[in-house]
């Protein structure tokens, strides 16, 4: 069953950040700590603006995100993010990333 791994272990590939979509804007929530974001340096509050040169203007663009930033160990992935009044292009190579577990009380 796809994505069982993940939900049952908190384990995938992809970049490892929290990433919602507000409106018309995909915004970085944060980077997961000691992930592939953070390591390439994606920052909370960057807005997305394009995967591998592909615009995220339109709904089905946005919808489809995660899909795109999440791929093999090793492979990379191009982002262009607007930070501030200027725009950032950073390269990120996907690798094993686990979310932290949450304890409930």
């Amino acid at each position: 069953v796809p994505g069982y791994e993940e939900r049952s272990t908190g384990h995938y590939q992809g970049i490892g950040a929290r990433i919602v979509t507000h409106g018309e804007h995909a915004v970085v929530h944060f980077p997961l700590a000691g992930g592939p974001a953070e390591r390439a340096g994606l920052l909370p509050g960057d807005r997305l603006l394009a995967i591998d040169g592909e615009p995220l203007a339109r709904d089905e663009q946005r919808a489809i995100l995660v899909e795109r930033l999440r791929g093999p160990a090793d492979s990379e992935v191009r982002l262009t993010v607007g930070r501030g009044e200027r725009q950032v292009e950073l390269l990120v190579r996907r690798g094993d990333v686990q979310q932290p577990c949450v304890k409930w009380a």
